[in-house]
């Protein structure tokens, strides 16, 4: 059976107490963000889950994109 998301998992590169792991669940059907889940080093967990998101336009000129050395960018249209 599909799963009806996709699972981000985000580890930290330097250890830390706080968060150990960051688990962000989209859904595959309208790519929202449904649900984030941390986890700390003591295995403690954090879940939020979002419902009614709306997204709205936001200016380009807001954030600078600083693409690291090697890479290859992909522009879709």
């Amino acid at each position: 059976m599909a799963k009806d998301y996709a699972e981000i998992d985000l580890i930290p590169k330097k250890k830390i107490q706080n968060i150990s792991l960051i688990v962000i669940r989209i859904s595959q059907k309208d790519s929202k963000i449904k649900s984030v889940m941390t986890y700390n080093a003591f295995d403690d967990s954090t879940l939020l889950e979002f419902s009614e998101i709306k997204f709205q336009p936001i200016d380009p000129g807001v954030f600078e994109f600083n693409p690291p050395q090697g890479i290859d960018i992909l522009k879709m249209n």
